[in-house]
């Protein structure tokens, strides 16, 4: 069994065929807003709007920015790697990165993230 910082968290079933509507809908709202705007959201299948995420969307400085709130930037860095499994120190780092030529950098740890991992409905 691997231990908690070789874990891999991502969310099960949204590149599926037979997707939810809940899960179209919680892709959706993880667009950036350029792209929520610019889309129709019922021509939409999950494989195409993680595409939309990883090639357009995680690349917008605003997408993941100084005031997006951790467990949201969390959600949006496991999206933004094809939703295929990262590890805490993984996000950690990805959040680092971006954050810390902010103002004012967050102080964030592997140990906040999986706390608050816990959180977070459907990451497994």
């Amino acid at each position: 069994m691997p231990d908690e910082s070789e874990k891999r968290y991502s969310f099960t079933g949204l590149a599926d065929r037979n997707i939810t509507s809940a899960s179209l809908t919680f892709l959706w709202n993880h667009l950036c807003k350029p792209c929520q705007k610019q889309k129709v959201k019922s021509d939409q299948t999950g494989k195409d709007l993680v595409n939309t995420i990883v090639q357009h969307c995680s690349k917008e400085l605003e997408y993941i920015d100084a005031r997006t709130p951790v467990a949201e930037a969390v959600i949006k860095v496991i999206l933004s790697a094809r939703n295929r499994g990262l590890s805490t120190e993984q996000i950690v780092n990805e959040l680092k990165s971006r954050w810390a030529m902010t103002a004012f950098p967050r102080p964030i740890s592997s140990k906040i993230i999986a706390r608050l991992i816990t959180s977070i409905d459907g990451l497994d």
